[in-house]
């Protein structure tokens, strides 16, 4: 009875940190265009700060979630000592890989929104001259 009641916590514990970080994790190019746009240009310095909230939320909620399948993993098997050492090597490993690589990864996603923004305000123009220019 135990068990059950656990894992249904933890089912609710994900729930509701997906409701938590949904606004930041689930951020599309689009969305985060819109927050950032001006009404002559985008702020450069900003895109690379919600990049990088976006990919620090993803790996929150990576985390989270693996958090809580271990702990409803801890239910069904005895906690050992190798599995414990194993975790903890594993976490290391997944934060020095975000450690060394989210520079990249924001700078990746700061040009992909820039190209985004570019795009959109080429279309826009395009469609501006078109409708002054009827065939």
């Amino acid at each position: 009875m135990g068990n059950w009641l656990n894992l249904t916590g933890l089912l609710y514990d994900i729930t509701g940190a997906y409701f938590l970080v949904r606004a930041v994790v689930f951020n599309s190019k689009e969305k985060i265009a819109q927050q950032v746009a001006t009404a002559w240009n985008y702020n450069k310095h900003l895109i690379p700060a919600v990049v990088e909230q976006r990919l620090e939320g993803v790996l929150g909620l990576m985390l989270l979630v693996l958090g809580f399948i271990l702990q409803g993993l801890s239910d069904f098997w005895g906690g050992e000592r190798e599995e414990l050492l194993f975790g903890l090597g594993l976490l290391a490993a997944i934060l020095l890989t975000y450690r060394l690589s989210s520079r990249l990864l924001i700078r990746i996603g700061t040009e992909r929104v820039i190209e985004f923004i570019e795009e959109k305000k080429q279309k826009a123009q395009g469609e501006g001259k078109s409708k002054n220019n009827p065939a």
